[in-house]
């Protein structure tokens, strides 16, 4: 376990200094590899669940998929992500966690059942302090979901997922008004483009 925690401590060091630069491809997998190796040993807690928010920029959300997907009840796993010490502490970071998720998930095909949980709290997640939305919604929801989503990832209908139709509401009212922003402000990336109308046949649909 201390061999993994000096690996990501070094890397952590490394992205300080660099400041806002991408980190490279060898440090993306090395913490990919140290961080689902600490997980395996120690669960969601303690410095595995430090390491998944203050390390974010290196992998977004994929490694902490990775060690979901392998977890024996998934949604256990999702509920201790959820009332763990880190999450909510930093929005923008919760809310980026939570959003390339479901894009993960899209783009695997996961269990409706652990899709539940996800389209649940994304709303909450969106939200300041203040109980405002977050600033960096558009951005985020860009990122790590619109850009992320592959053209032949089906969205399911948000009906047979198992959660309350006032989630269900509250998550598609969300999501299409932050598209609406991106819209309005206009977006380079063509698979946004393509991601935002495949959204905005989807959502009618998805409640019926």
């Amino acid at each position: 376990m201390d061999k993994y925690v000096e690996t990501l401590d070094a890397l952590m060091k490394v992205k300080k200094e660099k400041k806002k630069k991408e980190p490279t491809i060898k440090e993306k997998e090395a913490f990919r590899s140290a961080w689902l190796s600490l997980v395996a040993d120690t669960g969601l807690v303690g410095r595995a669940e430090q390491f998944l928010y203050e390390g974010f920029a290196f992998c977004g959300a994929e490694p902490f998929y990775a060690y979901l997907i392998q977890t024996e009840d998934q949604n256990a796993t999702l509920a201790t992500m959820f009332s763990g010490k880190y999450y909510g502490i930093d929005s923008n970071v919760s809310f980026r966690l939570v959003t390339h998720l479901l894009a993960l998930m899209l783009n695997n095909n996961a269990p409706r059942n652990i899709l539940a949980p996800i389209i649940k709290r994304l709303p909450g997640a969106c939200v300041n302090k203040d109980k405002k939305r977050l600033g960096t919604a558009e951005k985020t929801l860009e990122k790590y979901f619109l850009a992320e989503l592959r053209p032949d990832a089906e969205l399911c209908p948000l009906a047979d997922i198992g959660t309350k139709p006032v989630f269900i509401n509250e998550f598609v009212a969300l999501v299409s008004s932050i598209m609406d922003g991106i819209e309005n402000a206009g977006s380079a990336k063509g698979v946004v483009v393509k991601n935002i109308a495949k959204m905005q046949l989807s959502p009618k649909k998805m409640q019926k």
